[in-house]
């Protein structure tokens, strides 16, 4: 997040989706293939970051995010591959 405003909108979003829930982990997981809703190949991404998995438990929300590699194969178009790089917390609670 880059701003107060902008964790405080991020944390009020997942609080409603969170509270709407009978779970008590819910978790929101986002292939790369979701990525062709912006683009034809993952490609172009190659060396940025994909969040790929969210998930809301009773005291935080954790986000894991990996980073968009470029495998290169004989005898085959390259493809893209996901290379873990960082978890985030963000515990519940009011933003001021």
């Amino acid at each position: 997040m880059q701003t107060l405003r902008e964790l405080q909108h991020f944390q009020n979003h997942y609080w409603r989706l969170y509270q709407g829930c009978n779970e008590l982990i819910l978790s929101y997981n986002h292939s790369i293939q979701e990525i062709h809703q912006f683009t034809t190949s993952a490609l172009h991404f190659t060396n940025l970051l994909w969040r790929t998995k969210v998930i809301l438990g009773p005291d935080c929300i954790m986000e894991y995010y990996c980073w968009i590699r470029r495998q290169v194969r004989r005898d085959a178009p390259d493809c893209p591959t996901l290379e873990p790089a960082y978890n985030v917390a963000y515990h519940w609670h009011k933003c001021e």
